[in-house]
């Protein structure tokens, strides 16, 4: 085989590669570009240590603001628990749908956890974008103990704060509605 068709054939397979992975991207996050909510216990594809289990203390000083902000005082409420940082374009995009979440459904507690970030650029972000539900800071370790595996991504907790499901990635209100319905079960 010549080196120009060698060349050519590996081109045609990278192409072919890359367009396999975009249709199974679309397929799986709806079409879309919106990631749906997982529910946990039996996929086996999300970290287990999140599987239905107790969240872990969730408490801090907000970023934004500066209060104190302790999602144990949000017990008997779903909480919405959705990892953000202004360096993450995709939480950038996902916060405005979020805000509206949390504005059509006063029943759920939306609480964001500022992922390794500073305050100034936190606090920046939010001027920029009007959100105003509370945050906390995490340097990594509620991240860890939660199994983070990407930005952005949002947990759902039932009334007893238990971890219901989750969207890895970003979605909009419709994901965040579904969520919360797994929360509600």
């Amino acid at each position: 085989m010549k080196p120009g068709a060698r060349w050519a054939l590996a081109a045609f397979g990278a192409a072919a590669v890359a367009a396999v992975a975009v249709v199974g991207a679309l397929l799986a996050f709806g079409g879309d570009g919106a990631a749906k909510p997982v529910t946990l216990g039996g996929n086996a594809s999300f970290d287990q240590r999140a599987e239905r289990r107790q969240a872990p203390p969730i408490a801090g000083t907000d970023p934004i603001t500066g209060e104190p902000v302790d999602v144990d005082d949000f017990i008997g409420k779903p909480v919405v628990l959705n990892f953000w940082a202004s360096w993450c374009s995709p939480c950038r995009d996902e916060l405005p749908a979020l805000q509206e979440f949390a504005e059509r459904y006063p029943e759920a507690q939306v609480v964001g956890v500022n992922f390794q970030d500073s305050h100034a650029d936190a606090r920046a972000l939010q001027e920029e974008l009007g959100f105003t539900f509370p945050s906390v800071s995490d340097d990594g370790s509620l991240a860890q103990q939660l199994g983070l595996r990407g930005m952005p991504t949002t947990f759902f907790l039932g009334e007893r704060h238990r971890v219901a499901g989750l969207i890895a990635g970003s979605t909009d209100l419709d994901g965040f509605e579904a969520g919360l319905e797994l929360a509600q079960r």
